[in-house]
């Protein structure tokens, strides 16, 4: 089942690993490769010592990932099968994680109406056409049944030889939606509703929510399309392409998302020194698609209004740290009364949560002049009048908080990256240290540190220890309350360590 494709040759033994799961092939398990047309970003099928197929990916021979799998058949990498993998994203994130949907309103320090009358548009638009069940008749609700079955019949025959079916079922569901959107209810006419409906409070009073209309849609490895990254940020989608196989596709992958969701542009966030790395061309300036905004646009997570910058050099990411959202919400739900210090705040979310939930006081730190000005900006967007912003870097801004005779209740840490690489790993360690070490020096008695590590070179094993001895450096002694990652729309494949790589823990400094 070659069809021309190149075959990659692991060394002996270093196929265990993606029989375990794991998505990558590493430059040193390659033995050679065989075959024509082999150039950066063409397919591969990748074969262990005795010759049987593990999967198919895309080649990188100037990283040392050479191989990132995207199927574990023995089949070719189509469009039709990047589709449905964009498809089953957009699934999980409507039908499982319910975002782009409504989240009860927060109450508090600066819980005034906003001023963006869209949350009032879009709750009197749910309120005229509440959800509703497709009305099927008896004979379509029997062929309905029949191909649930039939995919669940598949599915579950390519899970015994650790294979997906996205591909051998796309008929299937196909089918199964095009029957669906049949029935006598409003639909939108693609084939995955775009996930922008709202969804009613326990109370059923559609003003008291607002939608999140910010997160991520493809995780890389996490949605089965290594090497590519997708964020929505209202009618926006920012997209970071970071290997040569998905460049390759990249005009399969900006179809699907313009045919699939009603947005008005498609930028390119890519990261320049992870293309640099696979000797990539920079990241475009232009729309990929539609237009780029002009001017940083409201997104909104929890009902906290956001600017978000998409323009390129300016913002952080894709535009947002998406990924701290659930921590920014559990972070949220201890503030109500307490004094809270947000260091390292760049926009100020997680400092803007706890105002929203009714924290005593908020003061944010950052060395970023840009950084504070955004967060001040943000809070302004939210009605909140009542906060302390300091530009410095962390050790002189403590250093200015205990002269003044401050201490917080509640305290968050969350740094850059401190180790870009596993080189860096002994200065990132020490770092965290003290960086803990300090923070627990500002916390009073029975205090809260969230303390929070981007950095996927440092497990979370070494950065627990590292937090740790800060503890025990500043003669404070901590009980370990939660371990906490990124939020669930950045999911990763199980046993792959490496797409961990945020880590967050919760602790009362005593």
């Amino acid at each position: 089942m070659s069809e021309g494709v190149p075959t990659l040759h692991l060394k002996k033994g270093s196929a265990k690993p993606l029989h375990a799961g794991h998505p990558w092939v590493f430059a040193g398990a390659v033995a050679r490769i065989e075959g024509p047309g082999v150039s950066p970003g063409c397919e591969v099928r990748v074969v262990d010592e005795r010759g049987t197929c593990v999967g198919r990916g895309f080649y990188s021979p100037h990283s040392a990932i050479a191989v990132r799998l995207i199927t574990r058949a023995d089949a070719p990498i189509t469009p039709a099968l990047l589709a449905a993998r964009i498809d089953e994203a957009l699934r999980l994130r409507r039908d499982v994680l319910a975002l782009g949907v409504a989240f009860p309103r927060a109450t508090g320090q600066g819980a005034a109406e906003p001023a963006q009358a869209a949350h009032a548009e879009l709750a009197q638009a749910a309120r005229a056409t509440p959800p509703a069940s497709p009305a099927l008749n008896a004979q379509d609700s029997n062929l309905l049944a029949e191909l649930d079955a039939q995919i669940a019949k598949v599915q579950s025959f390519a899970a015994q030889y650790g294979m997906d079916a996205l591909e051998e079922t796309a008929d299937l569901r196909r089918q199964r939606d095009a029957l669906l959107s049949e029935a006598p209810v409003a639909r939108a006419s693609s084939p995955v509703s775009p996930p922008v409906a709202l969804r009613a409070s326990a109370s059923g009073d559609m003003s008291a929510v607002y939608p999140t209309t910010a997160y991520r849609l493809v995780n890389s490895e996490g949605d089965g399309l290594g090497g590519l990254v997708v964020d929505i940020y209202g009618d926006y989608a920012a997209v970071q392409i970071g290997t040569p196989g998905m460049a390759r596709q990249q005009q399969t992958i900006l179809d699907a998302l313009s045919s699939r969701l009603p947005l008005k542009g498609i930028v390119d966030r890519s990261d320049n020194h992870a293309r640099q790395l696979e000797k990539m061309d920079p990241p475009s300036a232009a729309p990929l698609f539609g237009e780029v905004p002009a001017a940083p646009f409201p997104v909104y997570e929890c009902g906290i209004e956001m600017a978000c910058d998409l323009r390129l050099g300016h913002g952080q990411k894709t535009g947002l740290y998406l990924d701290q959202r659930d921590n920014r919400r559990r972070f949220a739900a201890l503030a109500p009364g307490r004094n809270v210090l947000d260091v390292f705040c760049h926009g100020g979310g997680f400092a803007l949560h706890a105002a929203r939930a009714g924290a005593r006081s908020i003061t944010l730190l950052d060395s970023s002049a840009a950084a504070l000005e955004l967060a001040q900006a943000n809070l302004e967007r939210n009605h909140i009048a009542d906060a302390d912003l300091i530009q410095a870097e962390w050790t002189e801004g403590f250093k200015h908080l205990r002269e003044q005779g401050r201490l917080f209740e509640l305290l968050v840490l969350d740094p850059p990256k401190f180790a870009r690489g596993k080189e860096n790993v002994p200065q990132a360690l020490s770092a965290y240290r003290d960086l803990n070490a300090q923070a627990a020096r500002l916390l009073a008695p029975g205090g809260i540190l969230f303390t929070c590590s981007c950095s996927g070179n440092v497990s979370e094993v070494d950065f627990e220890r590292a937090v740790a001895a800060g503890l025990r450096l500043s003669e404070r002694r901590a009980l370990l309350l939660e371990r906490r990652g990124a939020a669930p729309d950045h999911p990763v494949p199980p046993g792959f360590d490496q797409g961990r790589y945020l880590t967050c823990l919760v602790l009362q400094v005593v």
